[in-house]
């Protein structure tokens, strides 16, 4: 549907280079014309490391007005930033992962440029929260950590403080968002921060809220209500207290400190004539409740375990042992005061099963395992382990 001696307007659009509007005359029935295409200058900065490791290595672009640029992560070793970016400018970046860290500045200028990176082994740089109310240091309480990456909870510890640092994946120059919210006990607080180049730290004081009651109820369930005696442990102080008509309740205000939401406690209850119970609670709410099935004495099939330690041979308290027969989990218990632990299970601890004991690793020995086969109705069993 071409015309002879007709002009025609022709446009060209592809990508890298600049648009072209240009006229034809159409002279012919056959004729060819050329379109001159410019190509658009690429505007690029490539940072590179060549050194390992080198992925997940946070960048932070800054121009020379101190405002950022770009920010992001490395992936296989580098990263490319493509945007504003001004011909003759001098730009400032940052780099960091854990234990590493480089900060150099260059002058751009234009088309594909690339920054080499150069990291560095840096002092561990450390964030300490502090967390107070109107009583002082507030201990166990979540704070939310919100980057651009991702979100966690980090629990205060007895003394109201969590400390991020760069050894914990933290980079310089981070926006973090620390978070109270949703909680029971204090109102929401927000406050927003960048992870400092030199160690620091912040006070968060939070507001409480009003009625701030908690309990931990107990109902312990022995033949005739036998009188039993309840101990709470909850990591800040211990509480105790004898039944009444099979039930006990542990109450405190939060300004106590005592107990706390969303605090994990330890209990154990021992009666006359019934196996010591011991086991966790969680408050995970403002009351709870737990229901305790005490088990007689059995003095048949009797496993008596004793912890020491292989050095000093000092009984060891508050030890973790799982008991396993025949493969299956059938008891966990933590040493008394005495460094031992006492299993109790006719129908389980049957002669001629295996059985297999674990005592748990902590901040005081290393993990050790045992196996044997039950040949008698009462057994002792003294373990030795190795402390740290």
């Amino acid at each position: 549907n071409l015309s002879q001696f007709v002009q025609y307007y022709l446009t060209v659009n592809t990508s890298s280079y600049m648009p072209v509007n240009q006229t034809v005359i159409l002279n012919s029935k056959f004729q060819s014309t050329y379109v001159y295409m410019q190509q658009i200058q690429s505007k690029k900065i490539i940072f590179s490391i060549n050194q390992s490791p080198c992925k997940n290595t946070s960048i932070i672009l800054v121009d020379q007005n101190n405002m950022t640029v770009f920010s992001g992560y490395t992936k296989n070793c580098s990263i490319e930033y493509t945007g504003y970016l001004t011909q003759n400018f001098t730009y400032s970046y940052i780099a960091s992962q854990p234990g590493m860290v480089a900060n150099s500045t260059f002058v751009y200028y234009g088309g594909v440029q690339q920054v080499l990176i150069i990291l560095v082994p840096v002092q561990n740089i450390t964030y300490t929260i502090f967390l107070k109310d109107t009583n002082g240091f507030v201990p166990y309480t979540p704070v939310f950590i919100v980057t651009k990456y991702f979100e966690k909870a980090e629990y205060s510890d007895a003394n109201g403080k969590i400390v991020l640092s760069t050894q914990m994946g933290f980079h310089i120059g981070d926006n973090i968002s620390l978070q109270i919210r949703n909680s029971t006990v204090y109102e929401d607080y927000v406050t927003n921060i960048s992870f400092p180049s030199n160690s620091s730290s912040i006070n968060m004081s939070l507001t409480m809220k009003q009625n701030n009651m908690l309990s931990v109820t107990f109902n312990v369930i022995t033949k005739n209500c036998t009188e039993a005696t309840v101990y709470l442990n909850t990591y800040n102080s211990e509480v105790n207290g004898s039944t009444q008509n099979c039930t006990i309740k542990f109450s405190a205000n939060t300004s106590q400190h005592i107990l706390f939401i969303d605090g994990y406690y330890h209990y154990q209850i021992a009666a006359v004539g019934y196996e010591v119970s011991m086991g966790f609670v969680r408050q995970n709410q403002s009351h709870v409740i737990v229901n305790v099935q005490m088990i007689p004495w059995n003095t048949y099939n009797i496993l008596n375990i004793t912890i020491i330690n292989e050095d000093t041979a000092a009984h060891l308290v508050n030890k973790s042992v799982q008991v396993f027969v025949q493969g299956k989990l059938i008891a966990t218990r933590y040493t008394d005061d005495n460094g031992q632990a006492y299993i109790t299970n006719q129908s389980k601890l049957a002669i001629g099963s295996t059985v297999q004991i674990d005592i748990a690793e902590d901040d005081q020995i290393v993990a050790k395992q045992i196996k044997f086969v039950l040949d008698k109705q009462v057994v002792n069993k003294i373990i030795t382990v190795t402390p740290k």
